[in-house]
């Protein structure tokens, strides 16, 4: 689970700005709250919504995740002395040059971690793993690289595994490039020390934007008879009028509707994904309905949804492409694998969807946040989001401290805060206040009569 995410001097954020899911003080919806019991636990909150308008930073917030995420799991950097693609704040000259920092803070099992590391275009400047416990935290390994690119590890006391001893620490850690992580070397090099922070990476922090580029989301799912099941009965329960959910596979080598050159991107997408728990591995183009299934053989299958509506008078059934449906229709079956995963499976996964209410009616945003709110129980598992859709400023729904809103300031830099951080309480008409402004974080938008060309 995600505990807190901090990010500085990226895209939009200048300064310092912390996203936290530790729960605050409230005692309402105490069933959004995941704990073990005990007194020296972190509450974490199951949800959160973030707030802003457009253009604020919400869409920044995540793909810091993204870009931090990518970086762990060596896709930014491919080459040595490869320059590496970082994003500063720009609207400061004093930014430009300085390093990115990123740092997540994660409970993995029972462990908790606080990984991060601080980057510019030359080098990682520096990176630290350290482990979390109630009263105390352990350095598992701190490195810095200086501007010669010498660099420098220090590891903490931990148990060491007997084939691997220190000295092969240090040299795995001599050998990194500066342009590249340690965590991401360790595990080249089939380091297990740091594994678990590393799967949370790879396998339990989800990122889905609502139109990108076709890089896909990938996770593990069984698509099978039971999924095609449930979509229905989820499409059915959203009232799209489908009756069925059916689906045609396709080889993926003789499937003629991708370019030679976009079937090599989707092969190493698909290819880099982890098998775990006879699960298939699912990449979903974020852009397409298309889902890509691999096996434990790494043969790839293209998956095309079809909707099966039933015309009664007549006493048949027709079959539509999705391309036929409407655009909501689509972005349900977009998202089909994540609610699933949400709302039935065992799986710890934090699912972060930017603007969730995307071509949605409403009331069915307001059912899937209700939904997985109302199923998730005790199991370890978070949806975060970015909305516009202000019907879920309702603190019968979400508690005061899933609420979040993103704001930018005159000088172009971007803001986080909580509703928990206002005062006096705002337990009533949340939702109206926001509109009117007394939050922050919504446009400002001016008379038509500044248009001069727009006048009579």
């Amino acid at each position: 689970m995600l505990i807190r995410f901090t990010v500085e001097n990226f895209l939009s954020f200048k300064d310092k700005v912390e996203f936290s899911m530790v729960a605050g003080k409230s005692r309402k919806h105490r069933d959004h709250i995941v704990t073990t019991g005990k007194r020296t636990d972190t509450r974490l909150l199951k949800t959160a919504a973030i707030y802003g308008a457009n253009a604020s930073g919400k869409t920044n917030l995540i793909k810091a995740m993204d870009y931090a995420r990518d970086f762990i799991l060596g896709n930014v950097v491919s080459r040595p002395r490869q320059s590496i693609p970082v994003l500063p704040f720009l609207l400061d000259q004093s930014k430009e040059s300085a390093p990115s920092r990123f740092e997540f803070q994660v409970k993995c099992g029972n462990a908790s971690y606080r990984y991060g590391f601080e980057v510019s275009s030359e080098r990682i400047h520096s990176e630290w793993l350290i482990e979390m416990r109630p009263t105390t935290e352990k350095t598992l390994f701190q490195r810095k690289t200086d501007s010669d690119g010498n660099t420098a590890v220090d590891f903490g006391s931990f148990t060491l595994i007997a084939e691997q001893s220190l000295d092969y620490l240090q040299f795995t850690a001599v050998g990194t490039r500066q342009n590249q992580l340690f965590l991401t070397e360790s595990m080249d090099r089939n380091v297990e020390y740091f594994r678990e922070i590393y799967d949370w990476f790879e396998s339990k922090l989800v990122l889905i934007y609502p139109e990108s580029t076709p890089t896909g989301i990938a996770f593990m799912f069984k698509i099978d008879a039971e999924f095609q099941s449930k979509l229905s009965d989820l499409l059915n329960v959203f009232d799209f009028g489908i009756s069925r959910v059916e689906y045609e596979q396709t080889d993926f080598d003789s499937d003629t509707r991708f370019p030679d050159e976009l079937k090599k991107i989707i092969r190493q997408r698909i290819l880099d994904i982890p098998f775990k728990d006879k699960a298939e591995g699912v990449v979903q183009f974020r852009d397409t309905t298309l889902v890509f299934v691999v096996d434990r053989d790494n043969q790839i299958t293209s998956i095309e949804y079809q909707a099966v509506h039933r015309v009664e008078h007549e006493n048949r059934n027709v079959v539509f492409d999705l391309s036929q449906e409407s655009d909501g229709t689509q972005r349900i079956f977009n998202l089909g694998p994540a609610l699933l995963d949400l709302l039935t499976s065992e799986s710890d996964r934090v699912f972060v969807i930017d603007e969730l209410d995307r071509k949605l009616h409403p009331d069915i945003t307001y059912s899937i946040v209700e939904m997985f709110l109302e199923n998730s129980g005790q199991r370890p598992r978070q949806l975060i989001i970015t909305t516009h859709e202000s019907g879920l400023l309702d603190l019968n729904l979400l508690r005061r401290d899933e609420i979040w809103f993103v704001e930018k300031n005159s000088g172009g830099m971007s803001d986080m805060f909580s509703l928990e951080d206002f005062v006096p309480r705002a337990d009533t008409g949340i939702r109206k206040r926001y509109l009117a402004g007394r939050f922050g974080a919504i446009p400002i938008i001016l008379s038509v009569n500044n248009l001069e060309w727009a006048r009579d």
